[in-house]
């Protein structure tokens, strides 16, 4: 019997295993699924492409660099990759560069394809100083709408109604 338990425990901590690494996994695919849908379908490639060929690029693959060194000072490990092992920091940098360029190539398809993400305004329109007739309160004035707007009155804005 007890070792009915000890093999019920074992079986336990290899599924709490097993859901650790499913749940990195996942976290993991999740992320790059996201990015890969934000670069095709948030970022407006119309207007981040000029951008990036003014001078943006230079700043971008210092940040891909920078984004590849952090990574390699918190996540600390080699990599076996095909049989060659990867030191610590080559590795999350050239992971870092491959994301960057998924992100590019994903802008290249929205601009090639036309997959353009709706413009939202965050700005009220604004307005052109246009007043409208009916919005005045004409109450005292002494006159009728009859005379017409500018008949009799001044436009000093100045002056309380």
């Amino acid at each position: 019997m007890a070792e009915l338990w000890s093999n019920l425990g074992q079986l336990a901590w290899l599924l709490l295993s097993l859901l650790q690494n499913l749940g990195t996994l996942f976290m993991t695919l999740g992320l790059l699924l996201f990015g890969i849908a934000f670069a095709l379908w948030a970022i407006d490639w119309r207007k981040l492409a000029p951008t990036l060929h003014e001078g943006a690029a230079i700043p971008f693959a210092l940040l891909i660099l920078a984004i590849g060194g952090v990574w390699g000072a918190f996540s600390q490990s080699e990599l076996i990759w095909m049989g060659i092992k990867v030191p610590n920091y080559a590795w999350q940098t050239m992971a870092t560069i491959i994301g960057a360029g998924l992100f590019l190539l994903c802008g290249w398809l929205q601009l090639r394809y036309g997959w353009f993400p709706q413009t939202i305004e965050l700005t009220p329109p604004q307005s052109h100083g246009h007043h409208h007739h009916d919005d005045h309160h004409h109450d005292g004035h002494g006159h009728g709408h009859d005379e017409g707007h500018h008949g009799g009155h001044s436009h000093d804005h100045q002056t309380s109604h």
